[in-house]
């Protein structure tokens, strides 16, 4: 057994918030005694902006990835160079969580293309003919919450053909009714978004019916911190054979000007499988998942923005989909 470096944060659920003291130890063990040139602590924090090659190139979106925006860095020497002693050995820490100035605290988020991580990294320096050795800890940032009531903001849909957008040969599609709604577009992201759909009528079969949560990335392309830049609406944008949008340009792929905007999928679930009775009401319940939700942000450099899909598949193969705007926060 060699030597093993550990770093543990007090908290089980490794969540912190601004203003608080992240505390732990770092725990080194050996059989034998071991001789370091000194032992250091590191907690950083970074955005990560990976812009696609769809929009500016392999090259391009290769070269930019290297380029990460800072939020936080400090370090602190725990051990001075010495020996440790065969064995279990803790070393207690603590980090105030606190910005300076007017800067905040980016909520942790694993996205594709915007990437918010939080980290420890632990340093045990030894001499040339023994390997450093370096230990990495993740922990979980949350946003404040929002000072105030959220009000809640319930829409209303209807889709028949006639409703839809990009259709060719309108004439040739199944007659349907659906109508539903939901509870709320400004949501709380510790609570789940809810609402309620029904098939009126429709011609042909229903196949399945599915909740799709989708990110909407937006990162400049000049990620210099303090560049002053505007958002402007995406000018490309690709719609499924049959698709309603509401509310603001959902694009699978676009580029304004100055800016890559890109929209993956998250999480999708099946609400309703099968041909379903006409007339009944099927709930939608969906639960934001952690990590891969945020509160909706905006800042100079980059957007991190959520939206959900109702889609419809009928028996045919014909695709239905609504697509709503959210607004997450935290309470």
């Amino acid at each position: 057994m060699g030597t093993a470096l550990d770093v543990r944060v007090k908290r089980a659920g490794k969540v912190y918030r601004d203003g608080e003291i992240l505390s732990g130890v770092v725990v080194i063990t050996s059989k034998d005694t071991v001789q370091h040139q000194g032992i250091s602590l590191t907690m950083e924090g970074s955005v990560n902006l990976q812009l696609s090659a769809k929009n500016v190139g392999v090259f391009e979106a290769f070269c930019s990835a290297a380029k990460p925006i800072q939020i936080i860095n400090s370090t602190i020497e725990m051990v001075k160079p010495g020996k440790l002693p065969s064995g279990k050995t803790e070393i207690p820490f603590e980090f105030p969580l606190q910005m300076k100035g007017n800067k905040v605290l980016y909520e942790t988020y694993h996205g594709v293309f915007v990437n918010i991580q939080y980290t420890l990294r632990c340093d045990m320096r030894r001499s040339l003919l023994a390997k450093d050795l370096t230990k990495t800890c993740e922990f979980i940032v949350h946003s404040l919450s929002q000072k105030g009531k959220l009000l809640p903001s319930p829409v209303d849909f209807t889709i028949t053909p006639e409703t839809l957008q990009n259709v060719k040969e309108r004439a040739s599609l199944p007659k349907f009714l659906i109508r539903g709604h939901l509870n709320s577009t400004n949501c709380v992201i510790t609570q789940p978004l809810t609402g309620e759909l029904v098939v009126e009528s429709a011609e042909a079969a229903v196949r399945s019916i599915e909740l799709q949560l989708v990110r909407v990335e937006t990162c400049a392309l000049s990620f210099a911190p303090c560049a002053v830049t505007h958002f402007y609406p995406s000018c490309t944008a690709t719609i499924p054979v049959l698709s309603l949008h509401f509310g603001s340009c959902s694009t699978a792929s676009g580029c304004a000007e100055g800016y890559a905007r890109d929209a993956t999928e998250i999480q999708n679930i099946q609400i309703a499988d099968g041909d379903v009775c006409r007339g009944l009401p099927v709930p939608i319940h969906m639960v934001f998942p952690r990590l891969f939700t945020c509160p909706t942000l905006e800042t100079t450099n980059f957007k991190v923005e959520f939206e959900v899909n109702i889609v419809v598949v009928l028996q045919d193969d014909h695709l239905i989909t609504e697509n709503f705007p959210l607004k997450l926060c935290r309470m």
